[in-house]
């Protein structure tokens, strides 16, 4: 399956849900710590990014753009699949 920005963004969406043990509803346009996601978060969706799309953000190298908000999230993730 071809991947989008919108798939892999519903795939975080479940993931942050799974999370932060489903206190919220998470908002697509909204930071990550806005969506509950703390320092322990940040790395379990790393963890989960990599394990799910072979995608490592950290050795790619990310900024805060990056992480800006979900979708930004997901358009990252997409640019790192397409480079490998």
């Amino acid at each position: 399956m071809d991947e989008t920005i919108e798939s892999i963004t519903e795939q975080l969406l479940t993931e942050i849900r799974i999370v932060t043990g489903g206190r919220i509803t998470p908002d697509p346009a909204r930071s990550l710590a806005d969506n509950g996601i703390n320092s322990m978060g940040f790395m379990e969706l790393l963890v989960f990014i990599e394990q799910k799309w072979g995608v490592s953000l950290v050795d790619q190298g990310m900024s805060a753009r990056d992480v800006a908000d979900i979708r930004a999230l997901a358009a990252r993730i997409l640019e790192g699949i397409r480079r490998a």
